[in-house]
């Protein structure tokens, strides 16, 4: 998914009309029922295509608000799933069917957004469980790139929070010394 959406220079119409889909994006991030309809008809993979092409072309100068799509996005999802006629949950299954990509690039910038995507916590199970099943089925490389859901379960090696419970157990055993020293 390290490819962009855009093949070739886009034209000043080009860069127009994505100036105006970013301006609805705007103004409609917040409807759940715009953006159920939006994200139904886009798709994950549509989203996450979206969201590799902010990667590879993180400046654009030709596109007011270019970098403003991720969380429009990430916003108009959240919205999305509020809505009950969008199948939030096949939309999660849907994100996590894309790690079955072959390719260890595509497979780690496929993670990386759909990391960006979920971390936000505001999502209601649907979504969630939809993305955990179909995770949960899919047969990884063994190398597997450090996902929202190996991350939430500690299976990657080592594991990504391991460092903060040092940390933290190191700051918890520094107060109770200090608070046994001011007694």
């Amino acid at each position: 998914m390290t490819e962009s959406l855009a093949t070739e220079q886009p034209s000043r119409q080009d860069s127009a009309e994505l100036t105006r889909v970013l301006r609805v994006l705007e103004r409609q991030r917040t409807r759940p029922e715009v953006m159920a309809e939006f994200f139904a008809g886009v798709g994950a993979r549509g989203v996450v295509m979206a969201l590799a092409t902010t990667v590879s072309e993180p400046s654009r100068e030709d596109v007011a608000g270019w970098d403003r799509l991720p969380d429009l996005l990430r916003d108009g999802l959240y919205a999305a799933v509020s809505w009950p006629g969008f199948d939030a949950e096949a939309f999660g299954a849907d994100l996590a069917e894309l790690l079955r990509d072959t390719d260890d690039s595509r497979r780690a910038t496929i993670s990386a957004i759909t990391s960006f995507l979920l971390a936000s916590g505001r999502y209601d199970s649907r979504l969630l469980a939809g993305w955990s099943r179909a995770f949960d089925e899919l047969s990884l490389p063994q190398d597997v790139p450090l996902t929202w859901g190996s991350f939430l379960t500690g299976v990657d090696e080592p594991q990504p929070w391991s460092a903060l419970a040092v940390i933290a157990r190191q700051s918890a055993a520094a107060d109770g010394q200090e608070t046994d020293a001011a007694r």
